[in-house]
């Protein structure tokens, strides 16, 4: 199997409704990649004042998650 990293930068804005600032970053051959992305990412503006907001996920490359069911 094969990997890449996701990196995406994700934080509350309106509480009561709900509503967060997503920005998705990039992808990443490996997670020391993601994790240098992050720490050039926390002194930009934007991301600089919520930098415990940002997320690496490990996604697998060629992984069908669609439930699909022929004939429904």
């Amino acid at each position: 199997m094969k990997y890449v990293y996701s990196v995406s930068h994700s934080h509350l804005v309106d509480a009561a409704k709900n509503v967060y600032d997503t920005k998705q970053i990039g992808y990443f051959s490996s997670r020391k990649k993601a994790e240098e992305i992050v720490e050039q990412y926390k002194h930009i503006l934007g991301f600089k004042d919520y930098p415990d907001c940002f997320r690496i996920k490990k996604v697998e490359l060629n992984y069908d998650d669609y439930d699909f069911k022929e004939g429904e």
